[in-house]
């Protein structure tokens, strides 16, 4: 057999999803160190994207699949193989992915990975995905709850949450399938270490009603802000909490975060009282070793314990 030349894209979106599964890892400050430590050009860290948070995040969906398809419990598959199997079933059923090179370039991933024998297992396996047309018709027999979280990979707390809201499972369907969509980055710009202003002359939109938000439509490693650490990626249900509590700050009071990892809202936090209350005591507190590690990258070291 030829040595394993398996594509750095696909290489790099097995070892995310394989690091989120098994190590517990942070999916959206993972994946920029791996795409900053790779030569890609833009347009194959984008594919590397695109595979990487596609595959996570239909993974309940593609699980159901694979479980057609494996001669015993999923669950009682080699962790390797699951993780292969995922990301060669996102790239047949859900990205513009022609089946034999989903198949091929997965099994050159797997061969590299797992070894021979197992990339033979994997091989067979997305064969049969491939030749397969893959609707899941048969979900319609399953109560609205199993239906939904299988087709839009939701857990089904989740669902049964919305539905509890809603009380309409149309609406609830529709509110999965907005929830699949893969959304423009959402940034934050930390004051005193970059500006609104700065970030829209970088191409950034502003988010309206946000005061430091902005959305990049491009990756956010790639972005001088982020590297640089001035700015981070956070969503707009954090950056509200954040400046929620803001709203309380008066005169030298004493701020602690309890749980502080991985540290985007603490960051923000810190940032904006260091320049509207410089008076004010800040502590981050995040007891897991190596999420605090992440905290002190963004919250200077002697405010994390």
């Amino acid at each position: 057999m030829g040595k394993p030349n398996p594509n750095q894209s696909r290489l790099i979106a097995y070892e995310l999803v394989s690091q989120v599964n098994r190590d517990g890892a942070y999916a959206n400050i993972r994946l920029p160190e791996l795409l900053a430590k790779s030569k890609m050009d833009k347009a194959d860290k984008a594919f590397t994207t695109e595979l990487a948070y596609g595959t996570l995040r239909m993974q309940g969906r593609h699980d159901y699949i694979a479980t057609k398809f494996v001669d015993r419990k999923f669950s009682e598959v080699d962790p390797k193989i699951q993780d292969l199997l995922r990301i060669g079933i996102h790239q047949i059923t859900q990205m513009r992915v022609a089946d034999h090179a989903a198949v091929s370039e997965t099994v050159e991933v797997a061969k590299l990975v797992a070894g021979e024998s197992k990339a033979s297992y994997v091989n067979a396996v997305l064969r049969k995905v491939a030749a397969s047309n893959n609707d899941l018709v048969e979900l319609a027999q399953l109560p609205n709850l199993q239906r939904l979280s299988i087709s839009y990979s939701h857990p089904e707390w989740v669902i049964s949450s919305f539905y509890d809201q809603l009380k309409d499972w149309e609406e609830v369907e529709k509110l999965l399938a907005a929830n699949n969509l893969p959304a423009t980055t959402d940034i934050v710009a930390w004051p005193g270490k970059s500006s609104i202003t700065e970030l829209i002359e970088l191409g950034a939109t502003q988010i309206s009603g946000f005061p430091n938000a902005v959305n990049i439509d491009g990756i956010p490693s790639e972005f001088d802000p982020i590297i640089q650490r001035r700015a981070g990626v956070q969503d707009r249900g954090s950056q509200i909490v954040v400046e929620n509590f803001l709203t309380t700050a008066a005169g030298s009071q004493s701020w602690l975060d309890m749980c502080a990892g991985p540290g985007g809202k603490a960051a923000y936090l810190f940032h904006s009282l260091s320049q509207s209350e410089p008076t004010a005591n800040f502590l981050a507190n995040e007891p897991v070793p190596h999420r605090a590690e992440l905290v002190k990258r963004v919250v200077n070291n002697q405010q994390v314990v």
